[in-house]
Formats: structure tokens, C-alpha cells, sequence
């Protein structure tokens, strides 16, 4: 079934509930959820099978620590700044996958950690498409609750690269528990990013 097939069939649930006065579900923001990763999926995909990676650049580049801001759920109804800092090895794992972990924190006294996997896809010598996979420990402090202690860390990132190797990049990421809780409402963040090498090297 498609996107705008299961927003119907959503659309035609939560109609159905409100006649008969029963406490609603949001089903068209659950199918939204569902479509935004699985766009974000196929495009992190299609990114690692046709981009061609800068050899020389993909195997120079070092590890790197990242700070990040921006906006934690930017399109639901428990919006706050948010704050992360977040390490990326620079040995792989299996393939060209890293493992990678970090911390975030919202202003509304939400915390995150969690540890993963990503890879960097260079699109030529300047540009880095990063996705990334990742699980983790969150609690809501005062803010957005999840439904679930474990939550998913899926995210995007596309950062330009300086002659230093380091990269200031816009990275979207979506947290969600899978489905662990019957309470699922996962949440959207938009970061800007700037990573610093760690290590010497030819750019």
C-alpha cells in the first residue's frame, strides 16, 4: 500500500473514532511518520549506490567530533532547541560503515545517548552525504515523551568540506521506538552542524 493510500485509510480511522466520541489516535501523523523515513531511507540508498566517491578524500579523512543546534520536533506540537555533540570514528566497522555515538539534549530537559553506525558518500572533493543508523537511551526530562526508554536514531546529513577537512553540514534526523510501545509518536530534528577533524592530514 502507498503514502497517500495509507493516509486515506488513516484519514478514514480517525473520522470514524470522532463520531463514535472515542479518544483519537492520530493516524494520518503516524502514516506521515512512516512515509518521511521511508523518503529518507530510499534517499540515503540512492545516494550510496550512484554518488562516486572522491577516493583519495574518503580515505584521508580522519575522525571527527561534531557540535550541533537546531530545532527538535520541528513539525509536531513540543517544539525546543536542542543542542548535540557527536564522535565519528574514522576506522570501519565492515564496508564503509563507522560507528559513530553522541549525546543530544533539548531545552525542555529531554536527553538522548546513543551509538551507531555511519557512512560518508562524497559527492566530489567538497560535498558529504552522511546517513546514519543508530540506537539509544532516551528520557523526555520535561519535554516530548516517546512512549519508550530505547528509541531509533535515523538521520541524513549533507556537509560542505573545507581544505581542513572540516565540514559544516544541515543534518535531519527522526527518532522513533519502532513500534516497543503502543505510544509512538517519534519526532523530527533539523541541525546545523560543524565537524572538527581530528588529525593531521593532506585535504
Amino acid at each position: 500500500m502507498g503514502c497517500e493510500a495509507r493516509k486515506e485509510v488513516g484519514w478514514g480511522a480517525r473520522k470514524q473514532k470522532d463520531e463514535e466520541g472515542a479518544p483519537v489516535n492520530n493516524g494520518l501523523a503516524a502514516i506521515s511518520r512512516i512515509c518521511g523515513a521511508r523518503a529518507l531511507g530510499t534517499l540515503a540508498l540512492a545516494a550510496a549506490l550512484f554518488a562516486l566517491p572522491a577516493g583519495g578524500a574518503r580515505a584521508l579523512d580522519p575522525a571527527f567530533v561534531t557540535f550541533g543546534g537546531g530545532i527538535w520536533d520541528m513539525n509536531g506540537d513540543e517544539s525546543a532547541g536542542t543542542a548535540s555533540i557527536e564522535y565519528q570514528h574514522d576506522k570501519r566497522l565492515f564496508w564503509e560503515f563507522k560507528p559513530m555515538g553522541g549525546l543530544m539534549g533539548t531545552f525542555d530537559g529531554g536527553f538522548y545517548v546513543y551509538a551507531g553506525v555511519a557512512i560518508d558518500i562524497f559527492l566530489g572533493r567538497r560535498f558529504v552525504l552522511t546517513p546514519s543508523f543508530a540506537p539509544g537511551l532516551y528520557s523526555d526530562g520535561g519535554g516530548k515523551d516517546l512512549g519508550h526508554t530505547v528509541e531509533f536514531r535515523s538521520s541524513v546529513k549533507l556537509a560542505y568540506r573545507f581544505d581542513s577537512r572540516a565540514r559544516l553540514g544541515l543534518e535531519l534526523y527522526h527518532m522513533s521506538n519502532a513500534g516497543l510501545d503502543d505510544v509512538n509518536p517519534g519526532a523530527n530534528a533539523l541541525m546545523l552542524t560543524y565537524s572538527v577533524p581530528l588529525g593531521n592530514g593532506t585535504p
